[in-house]
């Protein structure tokens, strides 16, 4: 990734430790007046896998005056109507419990809550949407006796392009028809009612797409978080993870973040790991575990008719497209502008190229802190600093 000037360099002794975590003082600054909003919205926060989203709402969260509730999508929250009402009730009467005080009739809304579970019903679409109704009640009751929510929910769903997953699995017009009440019911508690704001983070590229399609753009602010600025990950490099490790670690790379940086890009995990294997691989790119990663998966895109995943459409490249675009990306600044590739290689390639995590979509240059000037335009990048390595050498092999 292109990447701004380096800073001085940094000591790593103990005193200058100052935090027991980073945080990301740009993006929380921001979120944080976000989430002040007097009309809360539905924030959809995008990213590349293991970028940091959750972590950073997190914090955020820390900060602010509000309650997170937050529901993993990977744990099959959204595999049936059932999954779906236990993953929202169990929040909501967790923050109800904790506020039972200030609710006079909480114990009754409680229990209603969680009738059907404690007694082994079916639960159906008319119970899952009867919950949503119930928590509406509770969160009016509450704002009445309190005249306003002093410390109101955040409602945080992780990995929200898994909500298709209640309409795949049901395999009936049902799942659709809950699905659009359930975010229906979103937009209720935040646009028409102001109850709470809900945040969306998602690893899908065209999950943004999808949402604005079924809820109409007014109805979404959409956030691009990308990795750190440079100056960012050489703090966290020499404050946050060099004093971890042990003192023939440091000694070699204490002040060396610019030959990391080359190695890792500025994401905060790819850091962490590069410098746990470093006594393993020597500082040895090229056995760095999440180099070797990216080269097979890349490897394996050279062979688009061999490569199908579950659940995705078959890939639309050709091995010639995929070898056009690994050159497009190492001679770029870190980036290359989406209209530009899908001039060269058409728009279905693309998007298969996206939908396989081969590259990552950013429809807006918001949180772009790793990228020097980001244009006003959609752009495409590697997936990580290591795959751009394994992008050169694989690139080498073939021209060889």
């Amino acid at each position: 990734m292109s990447v701004t000037r380096s800073l001085r360099h940094l000591s790593t002794s103990p005193h200058n430790c100052m935090r027991p975590y980073f945080y990301r003082h740009q993006e929380i600054k921001k979120f944080k007046e976000a989430f002040s909003y007097n009309i809360p919205r539905i924030h959809v926060i995008l990213g590349p896998p293991n970028s940091g989203k959750t972590t950073l709402i997190r914090d955020v969260a820390k900060m602010c005056d509000v309650n997170p509730l937050i529901i993993d999508c990977r744990t099959g929250s959204f595999d049936t109507p059932e999954n779906l009402y236990c993953s929202i009730s169990a929040q909501f009467r967790q923050f109800f419990a904790n506020n039972s005080n200030l609710i006079k009739n909480c114990s009754v809304l409680l229990n209603t809550l969680s009738y059907k579970q404690q007694n082994n019903f079916k639960i159906t679409n008319k119970d899952v949407i009867e919950l949503f109704e119930k928590i509406d009640e509770t969160i009016e009751t509450y704002s009445l006796w309190k005249n306003k929510i002093e410390s109101p929910p955040l409602l945080i769903f992780d990995e929200a392009h898994l909500f298709s997953k209640l309409t795949k699995l049901t395999k009936s017009k049902e799942g659709g028809s809950l699905l659009i009440s359930f975010l229906n019911w979103l937009v209720t508690c935040t646009k028409q009612n102001k109850f709470f704001h809900v945040v969306l983070t998602s690893s899908d590229s065209f999950f943004i797409n999808w949402i604005t399609k079924i809820l109409l753009v007014p109805y979404v602010t959409p956030y691009i978080v990308g990795d750190l600025s440079r100056e960012e990950a050489e703090e966290y490099f020499e404050l946050h993870v060099l004093p971890k490790h042990d003192y023939e670690v440091r000694g070699e790379l204490e002040g060396q973040f610019d030959n990391v940086c080359s190695i890792t890009g500025t994401r905060m995990l790819t850091i962490d790991h590069y410098v746990d294997e470093y006594k393993v691989h020597r500082g040895k790119f090229e056995n760095f575990s999440e180099y070797r990663q990216e080269l097979d998966w890349l490897n394996s895109g050279l062979y688009p008719k061999k490569l199908r995943l579950p659940g995705k459409f078959i890939p639309s490249w050709n091995r010639d497209d995929f070898i056009d675009t690994m050159n497009a990306i190492i001679r770029s600044p870190g980036f290359i502008l989406e209209n530009n590739l899908i001039n060269e290689i058409g728009h279905e390639a693309v998007s298969s190229l996206i939908e396989y995590n081969f590259l990552h979509r950013r429809p807006t240059n918001n949180y772009a802190n790793d990228i020097i000037n980001p244009p006003d335009e959609v752009i495409l990048t590697a997936m990580s600093k290591p795959s751009i390595f394994a992008m050169e050498n694989l690139l080498k092999r073939i021209n060889n």
